[in-house]
């Protein structure tokens, strides 16, 4: 039974580390304090957004995504604050993490251009839920995964916006940066994002405008991924449509709607990777954005 208990116990760490594969499709345009701490509070007021995606469809005890945040702007847009709650589910076991940010924005001179500084810090932790365990809940192996502690970790991120141009740089899991002999739970953790977009505006009534962007994430244990997303803009930015090229061979497809400037819809389709479409079906994704 122990072995049986172990074996199940690696496939749904692999199936944790599959969420860092694809992670939530809205950190790309919708929430992109998702990615990068740097990005709490550059637009003045209060902002709240949720995630939520459901992976692997025909399979039971599937893998879900889904995020929480605010994130508080002032008044002069140099002083950022941000709150995360993530949670991340694969059959039994439960991975969350909870962050508060602080994010200071340089104005470069009288026009929209700045220089963003973010850190995040909060704690993480792993659970398994032994009420959906269909196996011996004696089993050591599964006693001694919850005896784990919680730990503290941090994420740093840089940014550059300048007229139209975004210039991006994350450097997340610090504890680990800081101590690379560390052991620690999720595999295939990320290790930097870099990113830049450029967003083209249109003076016409029906096309608001298109933005490309290209990000490079860094995976421990995995070959890095590259991300290929373009945003379309129709409305006076009312209506939006994305697509995402991955490099691990899929894509995702996405259509937004904002109401009265304030509430904002998104929804999204990911494609699976070329290795699991024979076994099950894409993902789904649900974001949400609401502005004060």
């Amino acid at each position: 039974m122990k072995k049986l208990s172990l074996l199940v116990f690696l496939v749904l760490m692999q199936s944790l580390s599959y969420a860092q594969l694809n992670t939530l499709g809205s950190m790309y345009f919708q929430n992109r304090y998702l990615a990068n701490p740097a990005m709490a509070g550059t637009d003045a007021g209060v902002e709240f957004n949720g995630s939520y995606k459901a992976q692997w469809g025909k399979i039971e005890d599937a893998p879900t995504l889904s995020a929480a945040t605010a994130t508080y702007g002032s008044a002069n847009k140099r002083v950022g604050l941000g709150l995360s709650f993530y949670s991340d589910k694969a059959g039994v076991i439960q991975q969350t993490q909870t962050k508060i940010t602080y994010a200071y924005h340089v104005p470069l001179n009288a026009s929209e251009n700045y220089l963003d500084f973010g850190l995040s810090a909060g704690l993480m932790n792993q659970s398994i839920d032994f009420d959906r365990v269909n196996a011996d809940a004696e089993d050591q192996v599964l006693y001694d995964f919850n005896q784990q502690r919680a730990y503290f970790d941090g994420d740093l991120g840089l940014a550059l916006r300048k007229d139209h141009l975004t210039i991006e740089g994350v450097m997340p899991n610090l504890r680990r940066f800081f101590k690379r002999d560390e052991l620690r739970r999720v595999i295939n953790r990320n290790t930097f994002l870099a990113s830049v977009s450029y967003k083209f505006l249109s003076n016409g009534e029906s096309f608001s405008g298109i933005e490309p962007r290209l990000v490079y994430r860094g995976l421990e244990n995995f070959g890095d991924i590259v991300d290929l997303a373009l945003n379309l803009s129709f409305a006076s930015d009312k209506l939006t449509a994305s697509s995402v090229y991955h490099s691990t061979g899929n894509f995702t497809f996405g259509i937004g709607a904002t109401y009265a400037k304030s509430l904002s819809i998104l929804a999204q389709y990911t494609t699976n990777t070329a290795a699991l479409r024979s076994y099950t079906n894409g993902e789904f994704e649900v974001g949400l954005r609401y502005r004060l």
